[in-house]
């Protein structure tokens, strides 16, 4: 039977809801209900422009993540009109929330944007397709210590450096830094569901070493990407000196956390296993005031966790 991709579109949510239920799906709403208030009242403080610029990073990093360009384009329907399905499935529920807020304006700006993105796509993505070197994060051999930073780089190099420009920009902003560290994070953590071969882990004198030298190295990584933003964000608002100190213990406990996560669930003979569930849980916490203490906490418990598992390889 042959039906439009915008009903396809719909029967798969259709199906996505009786299958999960509809209560477990509005309970996590529920239970953040004071998060998501709070949410849309700082967005009500941004100005259009920076809501627009949210909007496109978030829709561009969200297509780079699609691999189906083959696919689609020998579909029957236009590429640009999937891309603009897909994106409008999304972007019209928060246009009618921007207007019941009163942000029109940024509504229309985001719709433009998604239209634009949607007709541009195909051949942004048939350029990159030309220019993949690899389907694996090994295939690539970039001089950096660690195999996360190769697959972040291999795979999102190019929009990462622009997210990375374009927060740069605005970091006069308390928000862009906060933005730009929950992003790289969440890509991160993305990158910690590889495992290495035991060769590269197992020549360290013992577990604790390891681990520590490990966290120590990405740690250090990640505060050298952020420095630019501590040293403007001060310079410009050091009245808020709190927060960039919320900041940075956040990443770091946020760090540890995914580091030893990592290794609790380390298999010498696996390529990847799936841990992201709890991964994302913690970095939901790490934004909430207080939630902090959990993340610190559950770093502690996974730290001794990594070390009894690696203890039965070494």
């Amino acid at each position: 039977m042959n039906y439009s991709f915008l009903l396809f579109r719909c029967k798969q949510l259709a199906r996505y809801v009786r299958q999960t239920g509809a209560l477990y799906i509005l309970l996590p709403f529920l239970l953040l209900s004071g998060m998501i208030l709070q949410g849309l009242e700082n967005l009500i403080t941004l100005s259009d422009f920076y809501i627009a610029c949210f909007y496109c990073i978030l829709t561009m990093v969200v297509l780079s993540q699609r691999t189906d360009y083959n696919f689609l384009i020998h579909s029957e329907q236009s590429v640009s009109y999937i891309y603009l399905v897909d994106i409008g499935l999304y972007t019209i529920p928060l246009t009618i929330l921007l207007f019941g807020l009163g942000k029109w304006k940024a509504a229309l700006w985001i719709l433009g944007v998604g239209i634009l993105l949607a007709f541009l796509w195909p051949a942004i993505a048939k350029y990159l397709d030309n220019n993949k070197r690899g389907s694996t994060a090994l295939r690539i051999d970039i001089p950096l210590p660690d195999l996360e930073f190769k697959y972040i780089i291999r795979r999102y190099g190019i929009f990462l450096g622009l997210f990375y420009i374009l927060c740069l920009l605005f970091s006069a902003n308390v928000i862009s830094i906060f933005i730009f560290t929950f992003i790289f994070i969440a890509i991160f953590q993305s990158s910690l569901e590889y495992f290495e071969p035991k060769e590269m882990i197992f020549y360290h004198a013992s577990v604790r070493q390891f681990l520590w030298s490990k966290i120590f190295r990405i740690w250090m990584c990640v505060q050298l990407l952020i420095a630019p933003f501590y040293a403007i964000g001060l310079i410009s608002s050091f009245e808020y000196w709190y927060l960039f100190l919320l900041i940075f213990a956040a990443n770091t406990t946020m760090i540890v956390f995914s580091i030893c996560n990592k290794y609790v669930f380390y298999r010498p003979a696996t390529l990847k296993y799936n841990s992201n569930i709890l991964a994302g849980i913690m970095l939901i916490f790490m934004l909430v005031p207080g939630f902090q203490l959990v993340v610190l906490v559950m770093s502690i418990i996974q730290y001794y966790k990594a070390k009894r598992n690696l203890n039965y390889y070494w």
